[in-house]
This record gives C-alpha cells, structure tokens and sequence, in this order.
C-alpha cells in the first residue's frame, strides 16, 4: 500500500503533514510506557491522530485479538491500564485505528522462578535488557549461569551484597540462561517490552546451546515454535516442579518419546547434530 493511500485510509491530509507537527509520525499510532506492577495491572500509553476512532486491543497467543477498550483520540498521549493482566502469564497489546494497526506490539511475560532452578528467556525488546532491569532487587546468593561454546562450559553471575556482579549483562530474546533461586520461597518475575515483528533467523549452532524463542510464545517446540528438528537432535527440558531434565530424542520417524512443551520466556539445551537456521515470525495479521 502507497504512503498516501494509507494516510487517506487513516483521514488524515498531506498537506497537514508537509507543514510539520509536535509528533514525529503523526499518522502512526504509537505506543510506550510499558510498566507491570507488581500487584497485578499493566500499564502502557497510546497515541493516535485527534479526532479519529481507536480500539486498544489484547492477545495471549496472536491468533486472535480482543477489543477491550475504544474510543475517539484526542491527540495527546493517554495512559491504558489493564487491571485483568494478572489474570494472564503472559498478554500483548496494540492499538488500531480506523481499522489499521499498530505496528508496535507490546506486552508482558511472567516467568515463575521456583526454589531451586528454572531455565528461563526473556522474548522482548525491552528500553534496557540488562539483568540490572530486568532481574532487580533479586536476594543475594541468586545466580544466572550462560552456556560459553567456545569454551564448553557454564558461566556464573551472581548477586552479592544486593548487586550482580555483572549488571550489564544482558538476556536478549533467543537467549536462555539456567536461574538459581536461594531462596525457600517461589517468585515471579516479569518481562516486559515490544514484540519482535518482523521475520528472523536465529543460527543454531552445532552441539550443545541453550536457546529459547525469539517470540513470547508457548507450544510444541517444532510445530508450534517451528525449532529445525532432524534426526539425532536432542532436547533437554527443565522441569522446575521435580528439578530435573526431562530428555526428547527427535529420530528418523520423529519424537522417540512425547514432544517437548514449552512456556513463553522458557529456554532449553539442544544437541544438534548439524548446524541449522530457525526461522520465526508472527502470524498473518498477528
């Protein structure tokens, strides 16, 4: 679709646009502001051209989205709060206006941290993916471990006198990392940040990774998240509740055994047998 036909669609005039104005895209609905409280609600803010219709609009998994709030804009940055959002573990917004939506998807993932371990990812573009944000006043003696391929083994960042010894150290969507929690209490953290829309391909690397979905989505590794499966390949999944691995062995005929299930924001170990690309993008009109 040309620039000009998307604008008439929005009713807004070129003429207006060529003459300048306060926002840097005026036709574009924007968002921003992402914040998850930790009592419950989400927090983000909307933009859309004065005088025309919106609708904020919500998803857990993509494939459909619902209306649960419309109105008409007024042209200035307004404030959406989602009191249900801890009714989800995870949730996605957009805006659409006059039937067009947003580009920008934005949302949370929350991630339960038992005592013990948990293999966790974070899948969202966040203003700043350090551990620092994204992991904040965590009890001293937590830990995140990383798998270093060049060197075959497992790396350590721990939290010492209220602080990570390496607070820059950042979680991007793909990656996965092994959590300690030291505590004898459960947690729950959560992500938040704007989804990943365009098409990418992640290079899986031959032998063992720890990798998760670029995407904050949950399913069947190979048919829902479309992992590169081939015979020989090995996934390892941890199962916070009993703290152990559970093994899926992919063969000539598929799966030996049941195939793994994976949350939004979990990461898992692979063995690959030859080096492979994954390739994810969200839904038509997702």
């Amino acid at each position: 679709m040309a620039v000009t036909d998307f604008l008439r669609r929005l009713g807004v005039s070129t003429t207006r646009l060529l003459r300048g104005s306060r926002q840097p895209h005026p036709a574009c609905p924007q968002l921003r502001a992402i914040r998850k409280y930790s009592y419950g609600p989400f927090l983000f803010q909307c933009w859309a051209e004065e005088g025309l219709e919106y609708g904020i609009q919500a998803t857990t998994r993509f494939e459909s989205w619902e209306t649960v709030r419309t109105n008409r804009s007024v042209g200035e940055w307004f404030d959406v709060v989602d009191s249900a959002a801890s009714d989800f573990p995870c949730r996605f917004y957009r805006i659409v206006v006059s039937g067009v939506p947003s580009q920008a998807i934005i949302g949370f993932v929350s991630v339960f941290l038992p005592p013990g371990h948990a293999m966790i990812a974070n899948p969202l573009t966040g203003t700043s993916n350090t551990l620092r944000t994204l992991l904040p006043q965590m009890p001293d003696g937590t830990q995140i471990s990383r798998f270093d391929p060049l060197h075959y083994q497992l790396t350590d960042n721990k939290v010492t006198s209220g602080r990570w010894l390496r607070p820059e150290e950042r979680l991007e969507p793909g990656d996965g990392a092994i959590f300690f929690n030291p505590t004898s209490e459960s947690m729950t953290r959560c992500f938040t940040g704007t989804v990943i829309h365009e098409p990418r391909f992640v290079s899986i690397a031959g032998g063992f990774s720890i990798r998760s979905s670029i995407l904050p989505l949950s399913g069947r590794l190979d048919t829902d998240l479309r992992f590169p499966m081939a015979p020989g390949d090995v996934i390892h999944v941890f199962d916070r509740a009993i703290q152990d691995y559970s093994i899926h062995e992919y063969g000539p005929r598929g799966w030996q055994s049941a195939p793994p299930i994976l949350d939004a924001g979990q990461s898992f170990w692979v063995a690959k047998q030859q080096a492979a690309i994954w390739t994810q993008q969200l839904l038509p009109g997702g």
